[in-house]
């Protein structure tokens, strides 16, 4: 299986993405190779081939479900959900747009400094970075940026491909469509038509 197969196949059961539109209007053309390298000159190290294809595949993005990762390592931060931060939007590559990762390197310029790339934003304020140093070169880690000197990093994943493989969608998300479908098995068409027009019910 391609590691585009690989991305794909995740992405449709994670139950898809969307465009970031944040930025969506701001994206101009700009070859991603260009992209890349600017980013790895910056950093003074090669990106992961993995979050290559990945950018190449969506640019920058969101879920449509509220997805979710589980860290490896335990901290008081994290012990109210099991373990699992927010997975929330994929940033851009491209400069002076508002949800790249230019911009969140200029409001945390410590994170260039420690050659963490920021590539998604967690909870509000919190980023999701992978590590660009020789020693702990890909692994992925969240961002806490309310935490101590020196404690904001949590381990998520040694690798991008493992994070990737690792989302999941929140369990009450997962109820939730339980439950819409026994709406639609047992509402009359009517009702669920309004529900439809809400919102809330369950999509065409």
């Amino acid at each position: 299986m391609t590691t585009i197969e690989i991305i794909e196949n995740k992405t449709t059961s994670l139950g898809g993405i969307i465009r970031n539109s944040a930025c969506e209007d701001e994206i101009i053309k700009i070859n991603n190779n260009d992209l890349f390298s600017e980013i790895e000159r910056r950093f003074n190290a090669e990106l992961p081939s993995f979050y290559k294809e990945l950018y190449n595949l969506y640019g920058p993005f969101s879920f449509n479900k509220n997805v979710r990762v589980k860290c490896i390592e335990e901290k008081k931060e994290i012990e109210d959900d099991g373990g699992l931060v927010r997975v929330a939007y994929f940033f851009s590559l491209q400069p002076n747009v508002n949800c790249s990762i230019d911009r969140a390197i200029r409001s945390h310029p410590e994170l260039l400094k420690h050659q963490l790339l920021p590539i998604c934003n967690g909870e509000s304020g919190d980023l999701i970075c992978i590590d660009l140093t020789k020693d702990r070169y890909e692994n992925v880690f969240y961002w806490f940026h309310e935490a101590f000197e020196g404690e904001e990093l949590t381990l998520i994943s040694k690798t991008v491909k493992d994070f990737w493989m690792k989302l999941q969608i929140r369990e009450d998300d997962r109820i939730d469509e339980e439950a819409m479908k026994n709406i639609q098995v047992k509402a009359s068409p009517k009702l669920l038509e309004m529900l439809r027009k809400s919102g809330y019910g369950p999509k065409e």
